[in-house]
């Protein structure tokens, strides 16, 4: 028997005798943890000073060609008072 099977075997017998209310606990619980593993994958820091220097320009660049593409401009500060106006009145 392999370890994962034994690790399986230690899980059913404990699932066995939860009631039902805490079974979904633990499916909550496994979904947790799925999500963090998932979300450990994504997140990957550069390793070196270069790989984070080449991020930080292509950002930069992802930057620079969007704020060129037609209909993104900048907020005047007319606008800003604008927006926070509209919010006040809850509009």
């Amino acid at each position: 028997m392999t370890t994962i099977d034994m690790l399986r075997d230690r899980l059913l017998e404990k699932l066995e005798n939860l009631e039902s209310d805490k079974l979904n606990s633990v499916i909550d619980f496994v979904d947790f943890l799925i999500f963090q593993q998932n979300t450990n994958r994504i997140h990957v820091k550069p390793k070196t000073i270069e790989n984070r220097a080449a991020l930080v320009e292509d950002m930069k660049q992802l930057f620079r060609e969007t704020q060129a593409l037609p209909g993104v401009s900048e907020i005047t500060d007319e606008e800003i008072a604008e927006e926070i106006a509209a919010y006040r009145r809850g509009e």
